[in-house]
């Protein structure tokens, strides 16, 4: 009796093993477009991406503007999903919920991390458009103004493309060139991406003689301030 007690259990404790290596199937997460959410210290920051899952397959692609990123590497513990980015410095960790994930960006140094994260299913706005005409035409290239430490600046440049209030825009910052999306309402801009290894976040105020103040650009929890002027190739139409 006591043996076959024992020969169940451990049927029962092998089972569970395997149920933790095999998880459910791959399409625990449903496919389509998902928007998601990192908590930086003072600021909620939204993405948008794509998942394509079936049996044996999941893929995500992660939609910035013009810019798709995909992760380096992929591994999956049960519901848990872990994607790698930066070579292997950067790890996205999901846990899968049919219509919802919640996770951390994690990497190997710590240094700024864990961010949390969370997503949601469906067909959602980067950020809400509520269709207040833009005070101009913001689409061109302008020269940005960077703070360090608060008392040196770096140059960049970030180029616009604007189609009423939808906003992209590539910043150029020494070697880094950053893909953008989001809105432009009023007098008021906010863009967003996140390149595996990087969440980044762009708020500015718009002076339709041609100026940005008031600016703000977050790379994961650290924060700059900025402003920028326009260079040529815009209309306050």
């Amino acid at each position: 009796m006591i043996k076959g007690i024992f020969y169940v259990a451990c049927f029962c404790m092998l089972c569970a093993c395997w149920d933790i290596q095999q998880g459910q199937p791959l399409h625990f997460v449903a496919s389509g477009n998902w928007k998601g959410d990192f908590n930086l210290k003072d600021q909620s920051v939204p993405i948008l991406f794509e998942v394509s899952s079936s049996e044996d397959s999941i893929e995500f692609s992660f939609i910035n503007g013009a810019s798709t990123i995909r992760p380096e590497s992929y591994s999956r513990l049960g519901d848990t999903v872990y994607l790698g980015f930066d070579g292997g410095m950067t790890t996205l960790k999901l846990v899968g919920n049919v219509d919802r994930m919640d996770g951390f960006l994690l990497d190997k140094t710590q240094g700024e991390y864990p961010i949390a994260f969370a997503a949601q299913n469906g067909n959602f706005q980067r950020f809400p458009n509520i269709r207040k005409k833009p005070v101009m035409n913001l689409t061109g290239e302008w020269a940005l103004n960077i703070s360090i430490d608060g008392d040196s600046m770096q140059a960049a440049s970030i180029r616009f493309v604007a189609k009423e209030n939808d906003l992209e825009a590539l910043l150029q910052w020494g070697k880094q060139t950053i893909a953008l999306a989001g809105t432009v309402q009023n007098d008021v801009l906010y863009l967003s991406s996140y390149d595996g290894a990087t969440v980044y976040f762009f708020n500015a105020k718009i002076d339709p003689l041609g100026k940005l103040y008031k600016s703000k650009l977050l790379l994961n929890n650290v924060s700059y301030y900025c402003d920028a002027e326009l260079m040529a190739g815009v209309s306050t139409d």
